[in-house]
């Protein structure tokens, strides 16, 4: 690998969960570099080695390959549970779950149209990981940084969505084959300007209305949803009424210091903006404006195309959260009972599944009378991908640079704040084409660590997701949201066009599928079952 000081991949060591007091670590691994070893292992053995990679200060010394036990030192598991998030470490504690932190997962292992497990790497350790799996639960969220945010520069990632949701699950299912749903319905926010708190707080709590620049209220011209707030302020814009603002001039005192206390316990940035103003609210009025475009599924309905279980059309793979297409406004309540139905549906699938827990069960025993696991097909291309990008020689262009370019696309192309979120069949297949140019670049960026390596493949990710999202929106011929997408060629909603836009990966290439609406009265369930139709 590059930089001189790193080994060859050769060999791939499993690691298992058991009651015998074995590691739990439920994952197979392969220790990229000799000094960086993984501290909750020790060595067992060494063996001689007679492999170099043949290149002038690379590659392993002869004669020195480790082989790494998986007996766990007890005390590691305290070490690193202190540093786990709060739900982590709920999961943590329960028996026979291990969590894998900083490890980056970038593709679904599948055979016949049923997954078989994953593969990634590690962020802070060189390590491949190749994971077998008789099911897999996506939850990984929606896709954050696909467009221009207008907050540009280092402030960039100041955005409504969390900015390290690359649309991971999203690309990883498009690239394994599974149909997806509804990518043109992005969601766009209504928020404070320039520090991304929300409006809610504001316009509920005090009441405040939105006015434009000349103090007329326009919220009850345009509508009172989400996407009616964004679509109002933006034609208020365009038609020189702006800026456009919440307003808060002459509210109380009290008011006042309540809106500071909320904000800083959720927002902090708004409640220093007016600090450093020397202005609270209720001197001046709260300036707004619209987000750039996210895919958020349990706000609109992106995501995996899923039935009543949450089961994908890939066999053994569920969808839960912000993956989990077809449901919008579950929030958060209900992305967690999603997940409470998909991991119940996911035993219930095992259960019936007695041929594969025989064949794993036998599998681990072999393993643990010394046996060594061999690389699945994905797994080898995999590792091959990885390293090239590790040996690669410095490339002209890096993952933020891309990443950039990216967003400019779609902000100008395919609906972005820049263009007031309007788009056109013409602009969007030069978004496509331009998309298209920019995945060869990103096989050819190089990474000097793991880290650089996660950037090159969060890019892909999105890239693969801005494909999706471009395809999904040339689809749909009208516009049904305003603001979540404005169709200049088809700017009025149409009857003909109540059906959901799907699609499917194939051959790299982004297949469109349409379904028809689920309804209570073609669904065939009860009452109490109503609106949870299958697909």
């Amino acid at each position: 690998m590059s930089g001189g000081g790193r080994e060859c991949i050769e060999r791939i060591y499993y690691r298992r969960q058991s009651a015998t007091g074995l590691c739990g670590l439920c994952q197979k691994g392969c220790p990229w570099n000799r000094k960086r070893r993984p501290s909750s292992y020790h060595v067992r053995e060494t063996e001689s080695c007679d492999k170099g990679d043949g290149r002038s200060g690379a590659g392993h010394p002869e004669g020195r390959k480790r082989k790494i036990c998986c007996q766990r030192k007890p005390k590691h598991q305290d070490q690193w549970r202190k540093y786990e998030a709060i739900l982590a470490k709920a999961a943590a504690e329960q028996e026979n779950v291990t969590v894998l932190n900083h490890v980056n997962i970038t593709d679904y292992k599948t055979e016949n149209k049923k997954v078989t497990g994953a593969v990634g790497f590690s962020v802070n350790e060189d390590i491949f990981y190749d994971i077998d799996a008789k099911a897999v639960l996506c939850a990984t969220g929606g896709a954050a940084g696909l467009y221009r945010p207008n907050n540009p520069g280092f402030s960039r990632h100041k955005m409504w969505y969390p900015p390290f949701n690359t649309g991971a699950g999203y690309a990883m299912g498009l690239l394994s084959g599974a149909e997806m749903t509804t990518f043109e319905m992005r969601f766009i926010a209504l928020r404070c300007k320039d520090t991304i708190a929300p409006t809610g707080t504001i316009a509920q709590g005090v009441g405040a209305r939105q006015v434009n620049a000349h103090g007329d209220i326009y919220e009850t011209k345009y509508g009172l949803t989400t996407s009616q707030r964004v679509y109002g302020t933006v034609m208020e814009n365009r038609e020189g009424n702006g800026p456009c603002y919440l307003r808060t001039e002459g509210i109380s005192k009290e008011q006042e210091q309540d809106l500071y206390k909320a904000y800083l316990n959720m927002a902090p940035s708004q409640t220093l903006k007016w600090m450093e103003a020397g202005k609270g609210p209720s001197e001046e009025n709260v300036e707004i404006e619209g987000t750039e475009p996210y895919i958020v599924g349990g706000h609109t309905a992106s995501g995996y195309w899923v039935d009543n279980n949450r089961a994908t059309t890939i066999e053994g793979l569920y969808a839960a959260g912000d993956v989990a297409g077809g449901c919008p406004q579950k929030y958060v309540t209900g992305a967690l009972a999603e997940g409470e139905i998909a991991a119940e549906a996911i035993l219930e699938y095992l259960n019936g599944k007695d041929d594969d827990r025989i064949a794993a069960e036998n599998k681990e025993e072999a393993l643990e009378r010394g046996g060594e696991q061999e690389l699945s097909q994905t797994a080898i291309a995999k590792k091959a991908e990885y390293e090239s990008h590790l040996n690669a020689s410095r490339s002209l262009m890096n993952a933020e640079q891309l990443e950039e370019a990216m967003q400019k696309i779609m902000d100008q192309y395919a609906g972005g704040i820049g263009t007031d979120y309007r788009y056109s069949g013409m602009s969007l297949a030069k978004a496509d084409e331009k998309i298209a140019a920019l995945l060869p670049v990103v096989d050819t960026l190089a990474a000097t660590d793991t880290y650089e390596l996660m950037q090159i493949y969060e890019l892909r990710e999105r890239l693969i997701v801005c494909q999706a999202v471009i395809a999904h929106l040339a689809a749909r011929k009208e516009t049904r949201w305003h603001s979540f997408g404005e169709n200049t060629d088809y700017p009025q909603q149409s009857e003909e066009w109540m059906k959901y836009v799907n699609s499917r990966m194939e051959n790299g290439e982004i297949k469109i599928v349409y379904r028809d609406l689920i309804t209570k009265e073609n669904t065939g369930l009860n009452t109490a079952e109503k609106g949870a139709g299958e697909r």
